[in-house]
């Protein structure tokens, strides 16, 4: 993965899910990257963020992102609303792809 277009990719993510109220925060090999390497982790494919199941809506998130020019894959779970988003956008002549979980809450735990 380009880390320059990575980057760009992030920051326009970040920026829609901020504008819109959506707080996130990083996940896997992004979060990974950010604290070990000040950045991208040098074998990361793509970008993973999670936002809280409460404020995570499949489809207001999927017409969001493709207004913005985002290709958008919903995953959902049988009898279930959408868990998780793929997001496709090219940057700098590079597709990057965008992972965004749903986190929900069990007793005291979170998972996705």
């Amino acid at each position: 993965m380009n880390h320059t277009a990575a980057k760009k990719c992030l920051l326009e993510v970040a920026s829609i899910l901020t504008g819109y109220n959506h707080p996130f925060l990083l996940l896997q090999g992004t979060a990974l990257g950010a604290c070990r390497d000040q950045g991208f982790a040098p074998n990361d494919e793509d970008i993973d963020l999670g936002i809280l199941g409460e404020k995570f809506d499949g489809r207001l998130l999927s017409s969001i992102f493709s207004i913005h020019g985002y290709d958008v894959e919903m995953f959902v779970m049988p009898y279930t609303f959408p868990h998780m988003l793929v997001l496709f956008k090219k940057f700098d002549d590079e597709v990057i792809r965008v992972d965004i979980a749903s986190l929900n809450l069990w007793k005291d735990y979170r998972f996705y």
